[in-house]
Formats: C-alpha cells, structure tokens, sequence
C-alpha cells in the first residue's frame, strides 16, 4: 500500500521538481536543433576530413613497383598480409 501511495505522489511532481542541479562546470542543454541532426553533421564533418587526409597518408603504406609483374606483387605483399 505505502510503495503505491508513493509512486502516486512521485508521478504527482512537477517534473521541474524532479531535475537536479547540473554537476560543476556544466549548464544545462538547451539546445533548439534538433541533436540527431547535429550529430550527422558532425560525423560527416569528421569523416569528411579523415577522408581527405588518407589520400596522403597512403603515400606511407603503399609503393607499389611497376617496374615487373613479379616487383608489383612481391612490392604490395605486405599490404595484402596486412589486411588479411
């Protein structure tokens, strides 16, 4: 009966009632876009940028010998072991 009576009077509070103080150093979010929204953007942003810098950081993983078919597979061996 009394954890009924409880739960009764917990539902009855406001929910401002409810909210604790944000921890120090923080403030509330109050954001008014929508934060599904601002997440993609920032994943994007991000992957955007990872992306367009890979291009120069194959330079370090990939030298590839064209001088022989048999140079050009033993020269991307490591690669293929690699991501194996």
């Amino acid at each position: 009966m009394i954890p009924r009576i409880l739960s009764i009077l917990l539902l009855a509070l406001p929910a401002s009632a409810i909210v604790a103080d944000p921890l120090a150093g923080t403030k509330p979010l109050d954001e008014k876009q929508e934060l599904h929204k601002k997440m993609v953007d920032g994943i994007h942003t991000y992957l955007d940028r990872e992306t367009a810098a890979s291009v120069a950081k194959r330079k370090d993983f990939w030298k590839p010998d064209f001088s022989t078919p048999e140079a050009y597979l033993k020269s991307i061996e490591p690669n293929r072991e690699r991501l194996r």
